[in-house]
């Protein structure tokens, strides 16, 4: 009688903690139909936060949540924008360039290891040496060594399954003033007018027609999956890279906020970007 009775207990209890599990799933990972729709078509990393005061889903508000994202901590998570290596459409790193500004003309080793496969270079990225042999002049221009002809920069472009981007923070910026957006927050990232020119150049016509665009500039995510190694070792290197995803109507973010860069003798500016598509 004891053993039976101690058994249906075992059971009872396990009965109860089943229970109790499925129930908490639930609470801790929602279903689709319990998300918002931002969640579902935006395909931002949205992060939902909490507080006694209650807080902001990508500014947001979700029931009776109204606080400041930067108050809350973490709850849960939803998938972010990531390129894995079982992907079929891997990021393509647009137009990144590379300026060298040493203090005096000399000769420049500039290897750049990517996590992917390099599509297009100009001038030619060398295989054996896993980048460029230039001799770089105080102004900016270069004389690459494998041909001996002149060149402004060095561009290159590839594919890539290992970038992982998180658009938690950043801007979202009305297509029509893409413009005056880039002019002012590239110069205080740290570009000079003819580094950012250039770079509006390439990426305004992509930009200025879609309603929003939610713009982010990539941090380590970028760096270590295109990593450089020059020497001889510049003192200042500044590496700007843009991700954005166009948008149908505006959402709201946590601005980043970036440090001062200062060019101090032989420095590198490096720019690019990338299109998150839906």
């Amino acid at each position: 009688m004891k053993k039976n009775f101690s058994i249906k207990n075992v059971l009872l209890l396990l009965v109860v903690f089943l229970i109790f599990i499925v129930a908490f799933s639930r609470f801790v990972y929602p279903s689709i139909g319990d998300r918002l729709p931002s969640q579902i078509s935006t395909g931002v990393d949205m992060l939902f936060y909490s507080s006694p005061a209650g807080c902001t889903l990508m500014g947001q508000n979700y029931n009776n949540y109204t606080g400041s994202v930067n108050k809350c901590t973490p709850k849960y998570s939803f998938p972010a924008y990531r390129s894995s290596s079982s992907g079929n459409d891997p990021f393509v790193a647009l137009k990144p360039v590379i300026y060298l500004y040493p203090t005096k003309v000399q000769v420049v080793d500039v290897n750049l290891d990517i996590l992917g496969k390099i599509i297009v270079s100009y001038p030619k990225y060398n295989e054996q040496i896993k980048g460029w042999s230039v001799t770089a002049f105080p102004d900016g221009h270069l004389i690459n060594k494998a041909d001996n002809k002149e060149y402004s920069y060095l561009f290159w472009e590839a594919e890539t399954n290992d970038l992982n981007i998180d658009l938690v923070s950043g801007f979202v910026v009305r297509g029509q003033d893409t413009e005056k957006f880039l002019q002012e927050k590239l110069a205080e990232i740290g570009l000079l007018p003819k580094e950012y020119n250039e770079f509006i150049v390439y990426w305004l016509p992509k930009m200025q027609n879609n309603p929003y665009n939610l713009i982010h500039f990539a941090g380590d995510t970028y760096t270590d999956s295109a990593q450089l190694t020059i020497a001889p070792k510049p003192d200042s290197v500044l590496r700007v890279f843009m991700v954005y995803k166009p948008l149908a109507k505006s959402i709201n973010v946590s601005p980043q906020i970036f440090p001062k860069f200062e060019r101090n003798g032989f420095t590198v500016v490096e720019w690019g970007g990338t299109e998150i598509k839906d």
